[in-house]
């Protein structure tokens, strides 16, 4: 707490004092929804949208208690579809 108040007295505060994907994605790993099996299998076909695209709610869908992946699956496929330019190709 000590922390976070510090950052809310900076003058002037950081706009981003926090690494967003890094916390969604600790948080989904203690609630047991971080997609694990498809970050380590670069083969996965969601493995590179995953990787290099956005970061999507849909991510937390796609595994765990109230998964719902064949959802998820669309719902990331369908934003690849509609801003391609947001996914990253090596």
């Amino acid at each position: 707490l000590a922390r976070e108040r510090a950052i809310r007295q900076m003058d002037p505060r950081p706009q981003f004092p926090h690494d967003y994907p890094t916390m969604a994605d600790d948080l989904a790993r203690h609630v047991g929804a971080l997609p694990v099996t498809i970050l380590q299998d670069s083969a996965h076909p969601l493995h590179a949208l995953l990787y290099h695209g956005p970061l999507l709610p849909f991510h937390y869908r796609l595994q765990g208690r109230q998964a719902n992946p064949r959802l998820a699956e669309a719902a990331i496929r369908e934003c690849e579809r509609s801003y391609p330019h947001l996914v990253v190709n090596d």
